[in-house]
């Protein structure tokens, strides 16, 4: 007989880099057979409020503070070059993750973004650009002028 796997989880600390916690979950107790949509919708609404920045708009830029404590303020103000930069990235998912990355950070906040998780990541570029397209008035591809059609 084998005994129950194990697992380790990460949970945010209060600092840049997150400490290791373990927590024990033995594997066979997980009850798979009763779990519900309910139960994975309350376990989507907890991961969601774990893993996702808050957030501020200041002066011209949008603040976000990562579950690690990590804090980025990447300004809305932007040059159209430093936009074209990340549609010019290439068709790798890697390529395009990269340019995002850099385009969102300056110096070694790029090496620090790259260490938080990627959920929290993508939703901090997710509001970054839900603002700079309120702040311009067109959804992304759209001038002002445009019809959309």
């Amino acid at each position: 007989m084998t005994a129950p796997r194990k697992t380790t989880t990460r949970r945010p600390a209060a600092k840049t880099a997150p400490a290791l916690v373990v927590d024990e979950i033995d594997l066979a107790d997980l009850d798979f057979d009763n779990w519900s949509e309910e139960d994975e919708q309350a376990a989507l609404v907890r991961l969601q409020e774990e893993l996702k920045p808050k957030f501020l708009i200041v002066e011209k830029s949008v603040a976000a503070k990562f579950p690690s404590g990590f804090i980025i303020k990447t300004s809305v103000d932007i040059q159209y070059d430093k936009l074209t930069e990340i549609t010019a990235a290439g068709e790798q998912a890697d390529d395009q993750i990269m340019a995002v990355l850099e385009f969102l950070g300056q110096g070694d906040e790029v090496a620090e973004l790259q260490r938080q998780g990627i959920v929290s990541v993508m939703a901090f570029a997710q509001k970054y650009f839900e603002v700079w397209q309120k702040v311009a008035g067109a959804p992304m591809g759209e001038s002002r002028g445009s019809t959309g059609s």
